[in-house]
């Protein structure tokens, strides 16, 4: 099982992955983890911090498609977390590889401008 958890910035997006590691026990991936690579290592991709998520998302897909398929291939379980997945890649992933991706999207409901 590919387990999924991404959403919007500071909306417990490791807390949910740390409770299905707690409770699952296997491999994690944070994307932002990916990103500094990205930003950092390999800066000719175009990938930075500068960008918006969604830009962020579009470019790091690219990278994850093939890689999120290998590990359902191979029957990997799998935690990956982190705001660079849009809901509309997970549905293809879905339809190719049907019961083995269980995702979730983080968001906020209210937010407070004063702060």
């Amino acid at each position: 099982m590919l387990y999924l958890v991404s959403g919007t910035s500071r909306s417990g997006k490791t807390l949910i992955a740390r409770k299905i590691l707690a409770e699952k026990q296997i491999p994690y991936l944070s994307l932002d983890w990916l990103m500094m690579g990205f930003n950092d290592g390999i800066p000719e991709y175009g990938i930075h911090h500068l960008l918006w998520p969604n830009e962020i998302a579009e470019k790091k897909w690219l990278f994850l498609q093939d890689k999120i398929d290998c590990m359902l291939v191979d029957g990997m379980d799998y935690v990956i977390e982190g705001e660079g997945i849009l809901p509309g890649f997970i549905a293809g992933l879905v339809e190719k590889h049907p019961g083995r991706v269980k995702a979730v999207f983080m968001a906020y409901t209210e937010i407070d401008l004063a702060d």
